[in-house]
């Protein structure tokens, strides 16, 4: 990610915080988090590339493999509640550096 982008970030936030922001800068704003929310998501799914869970059979499976969405809502599989809380977890400080 471009040091220059959260430069630029954080100039326009704290420009709006003291005078507020001109409608150009309003959009350039916009475009920049949708920049940078789009690192984030990269990175995060970087992440989960890394993970694996073990299964009850003892197989170990990478995260994506074993969560990604069934297209039979039936057969559709819970997430454990440990795995959500590490995700959790994850976006809650990934976006407390905004």
């Amino acid at each position: 990610m471009a040091e220059n982008l959260l430069t630029r970030i954080n100039e326009l936030a704290k420009k709006k915080r003291e005078q507020g922001l001109t409608p150009e800068e309003q959009a350039e704003q916009k475009e920049l988090y949708k920049i940078y929310l789009g690192d984030i998501r990269a990175q995060f799914d970087q992440t989960l590339d890394g993970v694996s869970v073990k299964e009850k059979d003892g197989s170990v499976v990478p995260f994506k493999e074993a969560y990604k969405k069934k297209e039979n809502k039936e057969n559709k599989r819970n997430i454990p509640h440990g795995v959500f809380l590490l995700y959790i977890s994850i976006v809650i400080a990934l976006f407390s550096t905004i």
